[in-house]
């Protein structure tokens, strides 16, 4: 299986057999690259029995596309702060998130966490995020965007932060499970697609707002 290629910007993304490069804060270290090579080998004979419908994958011909950080958010600064600024109070956490690439299309998510101080693949699946994430990075590529992934456990969320690097001003795109759990939800945007995602950013305190609530239920509970 061949071995992703690093670039200075993080992300790799393969779209009918060709790559784009897009522009992020931060590229995935060598452990972690080595892990996902390892996590290729071991779990891509598995997607054919993930689901339901067969993906009539070849494991020996995927390989390993985009990656993005997965960075959560403090939910305490979140609640206690009258205007927060989700931008400065999110954090990265030590799990990358790798597309498997099969004929050009990412079909799958596979996972590396950091476990008793090493990097190891831990699953695969996700094919929805995979496909979501991979219409974020075509259509905000072009606009000159650095992204960044923001899941919110407490919420059961995930956004994505689209800073303008011309303006430096940022918006958030919810993604799927943040549409639904926050009460984003628009039969317009229920399915993104290519164009969509841009004009569907949000700002960010109507980002705030809509979380706050949720997450300071949960916090409750």
């Amino acid at each position: 299986m061949k071995r992703i290629a690093v670039f200075s910007t993080l992300f790799m993304l393969y779209v009918t057999g060709c790559s784009t490069g897009s522009i992020m804060p931060e590229s995935p270290s060598e452990d972690v690259l080595r892990a996902a090579e390892a996590g290729l080998e071991e779990f891509a004979p598995m997607l054919n029995d993930l689901y339901n419908e067969p993906l009539s994958v070849r494991p020996e011909r995927c390989t390993l596309g985009f990656a993005f950080r997965i960075y959560t958010i403090d939910p305490h600064k979140l609640i206690n702060q009258a205007d927060p600024d989700i931008s400065a109070i999110t954090l990265p956490i030590d799990t990358w998130r790798f597309a498997v690439v099969s004929d050009g299309t990412p079909i799958a998510l596979l996972t590396v966490e950091k476990r008793n101080g090493e990097y190891k693949a831990v699953g695969i699946g996700a094919t929805g995020l995979a496909k979501e994430m991979s219409w974020v990075y075509q259509d905000l590529q072009p606009k000159a965007y650095n992204l960044r992934f923001v899941r919110i456990y407490q919420a059961t969320s995930d956004i994505i932060e689209a800073t303008d690097t011309s303006t430096h001003s940022i918006q958030y795109a919810p993604l799927t499970s943040a549409r639904i759990s926050l009460g984003l939800d628009d039969p317009v945007i229920r399915s993104y697609s290519r164009g969509v995602i841009r004009n569907a950013l949000i700002s960010n305190e109507k980002t705030a707002s809509a979380l706050k609530g949720v997450v300071a239920n949960a916090l409750a509970d």
